[in-house]
């Protein structure tokens, strides 16, 4: 388990909260913090960004601009992020400020999938079988020993269907060896013909103390997002086991905040896909 040792402190109304990167799941984040009270600061290189249209000040640059990054840890008293693109040095140093009591950690597993995986492996909960190669030739022995169809992805970088393809037989494993060839570090799974994706959603303090959500049940088209429906139509035994994975994780990572966990179910059966950290700070601001 990876320690959090930020300080345990309680952010009150009108405490300013940073937010690195201002599309619209921080706009949300702002839409309620602003409602209670708090300042908001958001660091993103577009102008007039979503969040930045709520906002009490907008610090424009890119993610990866230390300069910008150590203004905004100035400014706040207490840092968070809207999604997991963000730079992991930066993150570290607003760790090492005190400033992000959700850590870095997360952020360093969420940003690549042989990680995500691994973690997920060491706690032993349910994933699709998968191996790491790391140029063509790896890519052609390990099609070898996994099943048709399958997916080969990149380990970092990839969202919404983009950074992979899908190797439906033998056939395709020639696009696949030049996928590897030309991404290098990369991940490929067996494919889950799944009846429906689930989200499972939960926050939890530095305490350890876990509240869970309504699960979400995602529909997609072409890969993203197109609608979400709360409460899932999922029985009470799916439930249970994707709670149960979810709580696992959870503790296993010794996550801080709001975080989300992508599942596929197959029948009653719950395979874990991905993590999404939606690491709003109410571990430290209620």
């Amino acid at each position: 388990m990876q320690k959090n040792n930020q300080g345990s402190k309680v952010i009150l109304p009108p405490g300013t909260i940073g937010i690195i990167g201002g599309g619209q799941l921080g706009r949300m984040m702002a839409v309620a913090a602003k409602q209670m009270g708090y300042q908001i600061v958001v660091l993103d290189p577009t102008p007039n960004c979503p969040t930045a249209q709520l906002a009490d000040q907008q610090i424009t640059a890119a993610y990866d601009d230390m300069d910008a990054i150590k203004q905004l840890a100035e400014c706040s008293d207490v840092v968070t992020y809207e999604f997991e693109n963000v730079d992991l040095e930066a993150a570290a140093y607003m760790e090492q400020q005190g400033k992000l009591p959700q850590g870095a950690f997360a952020l360093e597993v969420t940003q690549n999938r042989e990680r995500e995986k691994k973690i997920m492996r060491e706690a032993d909960l349910p994933i699709p079988n998968f191996s790491i190669v790391t140029n063509g030739r790896a890519c052609e022995d390990a099609l070898k020993h996994i099943s048709f169809p399958s997916v080969i992805k990149t380990c970092s970088g990839g969202y919404d269907g983009k950074g992979q393809i899908k190797i439906r037989a033998e056939e395709d494993a020639k696009e696949a060896i030049h996928f590897a060839e030309q991404n290098e570090h990369c991940i490929i799974e067996e494919w889950v013909s799944f009846d429906k994706e689930i989200s499972v959603i939960f926050t939890r303090s530095q305490s350890g103390e876990i509240t869970f959500f309504p699960i979400a049940e995602n529909d997609h088209k072409e890969h993203i997002l197109y609608q979400t429906t709360v409460p899932a139509s999922v029985s009470e035994i799916v439930k249970e086991k994707a709670i149960h994975a979810a709580g696992v994780l959870a503790n296993q990572m010794n996550i801080v905040g709001t975080f989300a966990i992508e599942m596929f179910v197959k029948d009653e059966t719950v395979y874990l896909n991905e993590m999404a950290p939606r690491l709003i700070t109410q571990a430290i601001i209620r």
